[in-house]
């Protein structure tokens, strides 16, 4: 059991899937335009004012 964590863990924390981690956040940020960065402001307001906004759309409902 332990040689297969042993494994994983190699497999997982290598150099290579670091990069291929970092590639596809980059790719994924790219396709949709760096929203996270474009709705920064967006999100700092209201949590730094201390004002609670009405949302924009209203949840689901189940």
């Amino acid at each position: 059991m332990q040689a297969f964590v042993d494994f994983t863990n190699g497999i997982i924390s290598s150099p290579a899937m670091t990069y291929l981690r970092l590639g596809a956040g980059l790719f994924s940020s790219i396709l949709i335009r760096f929203v996270q960065l474009q709705m920064f402001r967006d999100i700092c307001v209201p949590l730094f004012s201390g004002s609670q906004a009405e949302p924009e759309f209203a949840p689901a409902r189940i």
